[in-house]
């Protein structure tokens, strides 16, 4: 057996707690459960994406915007400025 020592954000562990709880898991469990599927699969075993709307990425672009060019593209909003550059993908 080895030991593994991770740091994450006390809510998080409370939350997972509560949660593996209610299935009968341990973190130890949990965590084995994780690992043996990375083996077996060779990959993470649940999709990770990204989500295309960042609430600090669209201030940062309504801050930014008052610096460009007049006669550049101009928007009210970041979120106005995501659905112009995101189209159909955009979604909050």
């Amino acid at each position: 057996m080895a030991t593994l020592s991770i740091r994450i954000d006390s809510d998080l562990k409370k939350e997972t707690e509560r949660n593996l709880q209610s299935m009968g898991l341990t973190f130890s469990s949990a965590i084995n459960i994780f690992f043996t599927k990375i083996n077996q699969t060779h990959k993470i075993p649940f999709e990770i994406e990204a989500c295309p709307y960042d609430p600090a990425f669209v201030r940062m672009m309504e801050k930014s915007m008052a610096s460009y060019d007049p006669d550049s593209q101009r928007y009210s909003t970041g979120e106005e400025a995501m659905r112009d550059i995101l189209g159909d993908d955009y979604a909050l």
